[in-house]
């Protein structure tokens, strides 16, 4: 009894020391099963990958050439060392020639896009930014109706958002490794499908002869969320309370509060008669037989892919009419938040029948506290709690109102300047100034690999 007494004493006296021992070894070995159980999961994966590389391949068929266009800075600068820890091994493991490209400069992987030929896939290693300029790179060829059948699209998430990855990979958004390793594998089991893509075209001074189109494959945003957003970063030394913080502070700051534009856009058609006689359906038109210094030699040697218009014709639309079809619609609007979703956003609202872009229009304003309140809500879920008005639309023109109001819209004889507010758009996470914009969806527009073979 009086050992046990000692004892008690012992620990009472040196409880400090024996809880943070008790903490440090916890900490250990949950680190340590999470170790195995992330090497017993890569041992898996790598087996199923060897599978594929020790697999004969049928006579005169030539071994899958891919590139991977890598960004070093993804992620702080971590993405390069998870690429090759968890995705390589599984690449080179598979029997493919890889090739790697490491971009140094914003914009690169565009200009990468554009001379890319010696291959059978391209891969985008980095985030949701880094796939955007890949897309816009590919769509912008002069041959890209031929490119988008050449060159498949496959998407490493080693970004820091990833937002197109844990969509297309939804069953694996909330483990990062297991979210890289299938959709590495997904290259290597060869498994695609058509996603949608939007293009932004920027009108200059509200002309209508737009400039070069970027090709976005998520979202669109615009407002005083997508600024905070834009600052969390800048709040790191609260380590994971960062955007609580991030918008704790924002509340008070000047954000973009009023998203005020002109706005006219016409609703989806599934196709009729007026859409499908003027081409309003399609995707994109193959070019690579428009101009002959445009196409390379050898395009003439290989079959013709079908275009989306094509394949939708079998069916006959000269009987069914819309009267809705190419029809605009006038919608100015004063918001907080201004967003466009594509169906490759986890934040799209199914089903996408007829193909459609989801545009969201929140509240005219919100107290700050109730800004902060639904900015913790997104911190914590990942989704909107407010009530928005989703309207579907084919295509828009926004004409955002410039920050100097007219003597007309104020009601006085002087102009109102408005406070001086760094306005942008985010377009897949990357910023572009807020200029008057046309957008469109692109049906079908790009193949990617996924994780099943599904459209």
């Amino acid at each position: 009894m009086a050992r046990i007494v000692r004892i008690f004493k012992t620990l009472r006296n040196n409880w400090k020391k024996t809880t943070f021992g008790v903490i440090l070894v916890s900490y250990g070995v949950n680190y340590g099963l999470k170790k195995y159980r992330t090497n017993e999961m890569l041992k898996l994966y790598c087996e199923e990958a060897k599978s594929f590389g020790d697999a004969p391949l049928p006579i005169g068929v030539p071994v899958r050439q891919i590139t991977v266009v890598l960004n070093p800075a993804s992620n702080d600068g971590k993405g390069k060392a998870e690429f090759e820890e968890y995705c390589a091994p599984l690449l080179y493991l598979s029997g493919m020639k890889v090739s790697v490209v490491k971009t140094e400069s914003v914009g690169e992987a565009r200009g990468l896009m554009d001379v890319m030929d010696n291959c059978d896939a391209v891969v985008v290693a980095g985030g949701d930014g880094a796939l955007t300029e890949a897309v816009t790179g590919l769509l912008r060829r002069n041959d890209s109706g031929f490119a988008v059948q050449r060159f498949p699209i496959g998407i490493i998430p080693v970004g820091k958002l990833n937002n197109i990855a844990k969509s297309i990979f939804k069953e694996y958004k909330d483990d990062r490794i297991k979210l890289m390793a299938e959709a590495t594998m997904a290259i290597v089991r060869d498994y695609k499908k058509h996603i949608d893509v939007m293009k932004v075209e920027v009108l200059e001074d509200g002309e209508k002869t737009p400039g070069k189109p970027i090709y976005a494959v998520g979202e669109l945003n615009w407002g005083a969320f997508r600024d905070v957003d834009e600052r969390i970063g800048k709040y790191w030394l609260w380590g994971p309370l960062k955007p609580y913080t991030a918008y704790l502070f924002g509340a008070f700051k000047n954000l973009t509060w009023e998203c005020d534009s002109q706005f006219q856009y016409n609703v989806p058609c599934d196709g009729c008669r007026n859409c499908m006689t003027n081409g309003l359906q399609d995707a994109i038109e193959p070019r690579y037989g428009s101009s002959a210094q445009n196409a390379r030699w050898w395009h003439a040697f290989i079959p013709r892919a079908k275009s989306v218009k094509e394949t939708k014709q079998t069916k006959d639309y000269s009987n069914i009419i819309n009267p809705e079809c190419g029809v605009w619609h006038q919608k100015d609007f004063s918001t907080v938040e201004f967003q466009t979703l594509t169906e490759n956003n986890s934040a799209f609202t199914p089903p996408n029948k007829p193909k459609h872009l989801e545009v969201n229009l929140g509240p005219k304003n919100l107290s700050k506290f109730d800004f902060m309140k639904e900015g913790w809500l997104r911190a914590k879920t990942g989704v909107s709690h407010i009530h928005r008005e989703k309207i579907p639309v084919r295509q828009f023109e926004m004409v955002p109102k410039t920050e100097e109001r007219s003597a007309s819209e104020s009601g006085t004889g002087e102009e109102e300047k408005a406070p001086d507010v760094e306005r942008w758009y985010s377009i897949d996470n990357d910023n572009y100034e807020v200029k008057p914009i046309r957008v469109t969806l692109l049906p079908d527009a790009i193949k990617v690999f996924s994780a099943s073979t599904s459209r």
